[in-house]
């Protein structure tokens, strides 16, 4: 009878082996979700803190300018050629300022566009808009908005 009673003890069954793997399994496909959307996440993060910075950094060309902020309004302002010798009055420069910024915000941020709009009060708002992912149901990119205000 002890004979028969160690055998039965002896080592695991294929059954207990094959709950631990699946035990397993679930915790490694639960760390790797954790791990993708952790990406995610840092990618988002990177993008907002571009934004702020080409929002800071156009905020500061008008802050250091002598032209008032009207003059870096709108889309599109051509890129005009003032550093190929060229006498440029500080219009033209502070275009060609509006220009280059908005080139960044095009290159540096997927589906970027930069603008300044007047705002209440006399200010203007400096807004740079991106897209960070798409939406998992409709697949359509998910835009994101940072807005600076500045004073006339």
């Amino acid at each position: 009878m002890n004979n028969n009673v160690r055998k039965a003890v002896r080592g695991s069954s294929l059954i207990e082996v094959m709950v631990a793997l699946f035990v397993l399994a679930i915790g490694l496909l639960g760390i790797l979700a954790m791990q993708t959307r952790s990406v995610q996440l840092n990618q988002n993060a990177y993008l907002y803190s571009q934004a702020v910075i080409l929002a800071n950094d156009l905020m500061e060309i008008i802050q250091t300018s002598d032209q008032p902020v009207a003059s870096y309004t709108g889309f599109g302002a051509s890129a005009l050629d003032c550093m190929g010798g060229a006498d440029c009055d500080s219009g033209e420069i502070a275009r060609w300022s509006y220009s280059r910024w908005a080139d960044n915000v095009r290159q540096i941020l997927p589906g970027g566009e930069g603008r300044v709009e007047p705002a209440a009060g006399g200010t203007y708002q400096i807004t740079v808009e991106f897209e960070v992912a798409n939406d998992p149901i409709t697949n359509d990119p998910i835009e994101h908005r940072v807005s600076l205000q500045v004073g006339s």
